[in-house]
């Protein structure tokens, strides 16, 4: 009976459970969406974070990167203002330095009362096989070939100027010196407080030294330790006015060491006072050579060469008075012709031979030289 009750609603019991199962799977499938799509929330929250916190982390670096290259920016301004602030200190000095050195060489004052032309040097040449030196004057500020040229001395408290060379080439606006250490440079000099002239030459072999030539061989230039008598090393070397170049009495250097026999002569080293390698100004005197006048007729004045490559000329040695000068220079000629003395004025010729002979005697009979060596039989 009771089964029957259940069989009679089997069919509806059937239909209870499938309403039931459907409801309970609509409700189970709505809350695994609302899982699913909060679980996705979640996700994507956490994406987007990461991806926000990326952005963020680029957006830190490229604003420390804007303020890094305004602050090199800023940097390379300041470091270019101190770069020019610094040459600018450096163009003040230098300028400042320049006023000194331009305002010693205009109170630097020749003796003897010569015009001067301060001159800027432009290049020294000295590594070359004929030495020269250029400087910014010429023509047109009144330079002419065979004027003096000489330079101050800042270094030396003893000799305020020195003697540089002479001018052998000159333009408009520039000029060439040719220094003493040049190999074709000579000129006569004397030691100041003794009787002694000789020919000085920039042929002596040495970088930086010219050479005394003609010296007397009894001369002693380096006294031993067992001599009583003073050498000449140590000796101040003058120019001694008879060339006809330089103004007497100027410096030129101080003897060093004997140099090598030539003949009956002897020869010695000399170091010029000019520190050639240091010079940046120098003073061109404003004086010509007399060409020797007063020891040569007029129609026997030497001839000028080319001033580049050779020196002045002096007369033949045709006569007595060619061979009593006392500075020869190393080649003698002439381009002038030989001709004798005219009558009237034979007598003038043989007053200049007495002269020239009497200059040319530089060893007094009764006067005792130190720098001599005496034999016992010479009076």
């Amino acid at each position: 009976m009771f089964w029957d009750r259940i069989g009679q609603f089997k069919e509806l019991g059937s239909v209870l459970f499938v309403v039931i199962f459907s409801i309970t799977s609509l409700v189970w499938n709505a809350n695994f969406v609302v899982r699913t799509v909060s679980h996705s929330r979640k996700v994507g929250n956490i994406i987007s974070s990461s991806f926000q916190a990326i952005g963020n982390l680029f957006g830190r670096v490229s604003e420390r990167m804007e303020s890094f290259e305004k602050v090199r920016g800023e940097r390379d301004n300041y470091l270019k203002k101190v770069e020019k602030y610094e040459l600018e200190l450096l163009e003040k000095q230098k300028l400042e330095e320049e006023n000194r050195k331009l305002k010693a060489e205009l109170d630097f004052k020749v003796p003897d009362g010569y015009s001067v032309i301060k001159a800027k040097v432009l290049t020294v040449r000295l590594n070359t096989i004929y030495r020269t030196i250029i400087i910014n004057k010429g023509k047109a500020q009144g330079i002419q070939n065979y004027m003096p040229v000489i330079a101050r001395l800042p270094d030396n408290p003893d000799i305020k100027y020195a003697v540089v060379g002479k001018v052998i080439a000159v333009s408009e606006e520039s000029s060439i010196i040719q220094p003493l250490v040049n190999s074709s440079f000579s000129m006569g000099v004397q030691l100041p407080g003794v009787d002694i002239w000789a020919m000085l030459s920039g042929n002596s072999g040495k970088a930086m030294e010219v050479i005394l030539n003609y010296l007397d061989s009894r001369l002693i230039i380096k006294s031993k330790n067992n001599e009583t008598i003073t050498g000449l090393v140590g000796r101040p070397v003058y120019s001694s006015g008879g060339s006809g170049v330089f103004p007497s009495g100027i410096p030129v250097g101080v003897i060093t060491r004997e140099g090598p026999q030539e003949g009956t002569f002897r020869t010695a080293y000399v170091a010029p006072y000019t520190k050639f390698n240091d010079l940046e100004y120098v003073t061109v005197i404003k004086k010509l050579p007399n060409k020797w006048k007063e020891a040569w007729p007029k129609e026997r004045e030497p001839e000028l060469e080319d001033p580049i490559l050779e020196e002045p000329l002096y007369p033949d040695k045709d006569s007595e008075a060619s061979e009593e000068v006392h500075f020869r220079p190393r080649k003698l000629q002439s381009k002038s012709k030989t001709t004798k003395p005219k009558p009237e004025k034979q007598g003038k010729e043989d007053k200049v031979q007495a002269k020239n002979k009497k200059k040319s005697t530089y060893e007094d009979e009764n006067e005792e030289d130190d720098f001599l060596i005496k034999d016992g039989n010479e009076e």
